[in-house]
């Protein structure tokens, strides 16, 4: 989940619109219906009207994804080679 809604709440998951737990202000979540939804004008309001809590949701999410990187190809055939050659027939 992400950390945006530390500062917004809905009242239902079909609710086109979230509300700012700063301000009140009811943001819409994009989208016609349930499944186009997003947190995109959460976050934007959260930058142009309460940058303090913006800091917060960047720090927590950056936090969240530290140590996620996809691997180089580099770096993933030096794993290849610390494998045991019979590695597949360990597995099953």
């Amino acid at each position: 989940m992400s950390a945006v809604w530390h500062h917004f709440k809905i009242t239902t998951s079909e609710s086109p619109t979230a509300t700012c737990k700063v301000c009140g202000v009811e943001v819409s979540r994009g989208g016609a219906n349930r499944v186009s939804y997003n947190t995109t004008n959460l976050i934007k309001h959260l930058k142009k009207h309460h940058p303090d809590e913006h800091a917060a949701y960047c720090k927590a999410t950056a936090s969240a994804t530290d140590g996620l990187h996809q691997q180089t190809l580099r770096d993933s055939l030096k794993r290849k080679d610390l494998l045991p050659r019979d590695f597949a027939r360990l597995l099953s």
